[in-house]
C-alpha cells in the first residue's frame, strides 16, 4: 500500500511539473506573438513614414523652371500676404481681356490677387496655361479666356473689358476705331516679350540678320535659303492675319515701312499655334511668333528659334535687352479711367515689386 502511495505521489509531481511546463510554454508563445505583432506594427509605421517622406519630396516646390516643365505636378498657393489693398483689389477685380499669349499671365495675376492656388497644365491639343483650383469665371478650374489682341482692343473700346493685357501697342486702325467711338487708349508697358523667327529643326540654319528677315517677309521677297547662308532650297514663309499681334510687331520692328508680301506669295498661318504647326511639318518653312508663346505655351521639339543679328532669343537676352527684337507687353486702359477703379489699381499693382514678381513667375521678363 505504501508502495502504491509512493507511486501515486510521484505521478502527481510529474503531472504538476508538466502543467507548469505547458503553462510556461503558453506564456512564451503569447509573448512571441506579441513581439511579432509589435514588429509588424513597427514595420507598417516605418513604411508609412517612408511613403509620407516620398510624398513630401514629390510635392516640394521646384522653383520657376520646374513650374514650367512639370505639368500639373505642383499646385502653387498665393505668394502674397493678404494686404488690405490687395483684398480691395480682389473684391473689385476688373474685366480683363487680352492676347492669346498673355492668357497665362492674366490667370496667374488673378489667382495671386484673389489668393487662389493654381498649377500649370497643358491639356491635349491646347496651349499650356495656368489652371486655378477654384473658378475665376464661375466654375472650378476655369479662367477668363482672352479673345486675342485685336479683339481685346475692340472689347476695351466698346466697354466690354476694363483692361487689356496685350502683346503690342494699338495699331493705327485700332486708334482710329477708338477715335470714332470717342475713346482714347492709355497703354503702359508692364513686361517684356520678343518677336522670334521659327525654322524646322532639320534646317541647318540657326540665325539670320534683321535685313535678311526683312528680305524674306517684305517685298520683293527672298526665295532661296542659300541667300541666307543655308542650303539650296526654296523658302516657304508664313505670315499672320493683318491685325494679329505678331504681324503688327513684325511690321513695326522688322519691315519698318517695307510693304509686306501678299498672301498669294506668303500664306497666312491662322491662330497662334498655326506658325508652329506649319514649320514643324515643313523642313523649308519659316514663320514668326512671340517668344513667350513659343517657349511657355506651345513648345515643339520640331521647331527652333533663330538668332537675330548674332543674338539668340532667351529669357536672359530678352531681360537684358541684348536681343534686338524686344516687344513690350502692355496693360491698356480707356483714358480717363478713375484712378481708384479696379482696372487702374490692377495696372498700378503690376508695376510694383510684387506685381513684377508675379510677371516673372508667369515666365515673362519683368521691366
Amino acid at each position: 500500500m505504501l508502495h502504491d502511495m509512493s507511486r501515486s505521489g510521484a505521478a502527481s509531481a510529474q503531472s504538476r511539473a508538466a502543467a507548469r511546463l505547458t503553462h510556461a510554454a503558453a506564456l512564451a508563445a503569447r509573448f512571441a506573438v506579441g513581439v511579432l505583432r509589435f514588429a509588424a506594427g513597427a514595420l507598417r509605421f516605418a513604411a508609412g513614414l517612408a511613403i509620407a517622406a516620398a510624398l513630401l519630396v514629390a510635392c516640394a516646390p521646384d522653383g520657376p523652371e520646374g513650374d514650367r516643365t512639370r505639368e500639373g505636378e505642383r499646385e502653387r498657393g498665393p505668394h502674397e500676404d493678404k494686404h488690405p489693398d490687395l483684398e480691395r483689389l480682389a473684391a473689385d477685380f476688373p474685366r480683363v481681356d487680352g492676347s492669346t499669349s498673355t492668357e497665362p499671365l492674366g490667370a496667374l495675376v488673378e489667382c495671386v490677387v484673389k489668393g487662389v492656388p493654381y498649377r500649370w497644365e497643358m491639356p491635349p491639343g491646347a496651349e499650356r496655361t495656368v489652371v486655378p483650383d477654384a473658378g475665376l469665371a464661375g466654375e472650378p478650374g476655369r479662367v477668363r479666356h482672352h479673345s486675342g489682341t485685336h479683339e481685346a482692343y475692340v472689347a476695351l473700346i466698346a466697354g466690354g473689358a476694363d483692361l487689356a493685357l496685350v502683346a503690342r501697342a494699338p495699331s493705327p486702325a485700332e486708334l482710329e476705331q477708338a477715335r470714332a467711338a470717342g475713346v482714347a487708349l492709355d497703354a503702359v508697358p508692364v513686361a517684356r516679350d520678343a518677336l522670334v523667327f521659327l525654322a524646322n529643326a532639320r534646317n541647318p540654319l540657326r540665325g539670320l540678320t534683321s535685313a535678311q528677315a526683312r528680305s524674306v517677309f517684305g517685298r520683293p521677297g527672298e526665295r532661296s535659303w542659300r541667300a541666307l547662308g543655308g542650303a539650296e532650297a526654296p523658302i516657304e514663309p508664313f505670315q499672320r492675319e493683318p491685325e494679329s499681334g505678331s504681324q503688327q510687331i513684325l511690321e513695326e520692328l522688322v519691315l519698318k515701312g517695307t510693304p509686306a508680301r501678299g498672301t498669294d506669295e506668303v500664306p497666312i498661318a491662322y491662330t497662334m499655334r498655326g506658325p508652329i504647326m506649319q514649320v514643324a511639318m515643313r523642313p523649308n518653312a519659316i514663320a514668326f511668333s512671340v517668344f513667350y508663346y513659343v517657349r511657355n505655351m506651345a513648345p515643339n521639339p520640331a521647331v527652333v528659334t533663330l538668332a537675330v543679328d548674332g543674338v539668340a532669343p532667351s529669357e536672359e537676352t530678352i531681360a537684358s535687352g541684348r536681343y534686338p527684337l524686344i516687344s513690350p507687353v502692355y496693360a491698356v486702359l480707356r483714358a480717363g479711367t478713375r484712378t481708384d477703379s479696379g482696372a487702374a489699381r490692377l495696372r498700378a499693382w503690376l508695376l510694383t515689386p510684387r506685381g513684377q514678381a508675379a510677371i516673372r513667375e508667369s515666365g515673362y521678363a519683368p521691366l
